[in-house]
């Protein structure tokens, strides 16, 4: 899978990265909700777009709601979830945890 992933903290991107990679899936990450919302839109509009998005609720620009929102109204059917509150994927997570939670339909 094809999976943005977006975080206020990039420590947080890259350790959700390093935990998706080597099961084959293709990570991009941001810590900017516009950028994020921005890096969608190229690739939806592209060959390959993103299979999954996961976000946390606070982080510099769009906050996770307003970004979820807005690629809603691009891709109402696009698969997504919150890795901060309940009752998505709660941190601190296992890499099973994790790869269970993005393998939800």
């Amino acid at each position: 899978m094809r999976i943005l992933v977006v975080d206020d903290e990039l420590a947080i991107a890259e350790i959700v990265s390093a935990m998706l990679t080597p099961d084959g899936h293709v990570v991009e990450t941001t810590t900017n909700g516009d950028d994020a919302f921005r890096i969608y839109c190229e690739h939806l509009r592209g060959p390959q777009p993103f299979d999954y998005v996961l976000t946390g609720l606070a982080q510099p620009g769009m906050s996770g709601l307003e970004l979820v929102e807005a690629i809603a109204r691009k891709n109402p059917k696009q698969r997504w979830g919150f890795s901060t509150a309940y009752p998505v994927l709660q941190r601190p997570f296992t890499k099973d945890q994790l790869l269970a939670f993005v393998r939800l339909p």
